[in-house]
């Protein structure tokens, strides 16, 4: 996850979690951070610009339920069409919780 030291200091992401309260998430196994996502919008289109999943516990799904929980969070604030922040990737649509069982709780 690429970090930069202006809008991604402590202070940026802590402005960027008070603004979008309901579309980022992490995922925590048994009292252990194992990913994160930031997702938001701009009141017309939905970007994610942040998806991490800690390397020992990739391949199970959290990706994958983070992503699907942010965008049903968009969809519940009415944005259906989310861009992934790095323009190499397709634009993603809202679809439904996927099947994972990763244990996803509000960011804030």
């Amino acid at each position: 996850m690429g970090l930069n030291t202006i809008d991604d200091s402590r202070e940026g992401i802590a402005r960027y979690l008070k603004r979008n309260p309901n579309t980022c998430f992490v995922d925590e196994q048994e009292g252990t951070i194992t990913g994160a996502i930031l997702a938001g919008h701009d009141g017309r289109r939905g970007y994610i610009y942040h998806t991490a999943v800690t390397p020992a516990y990739r391949h199970q799904g959290i990706g994958t339920a983070l992503v699907n929980a942010a965008l049903h969070a968009l969809a519940n604030e009415g944005i259906i069409k989310v861009a992934p922040s790095s323009p190499s990737h397709a634009t993603m649509q809202a679809t439904p919780f996927g099947s994972a069982s990763a244990s996803l709780r509000a960011a804030i």
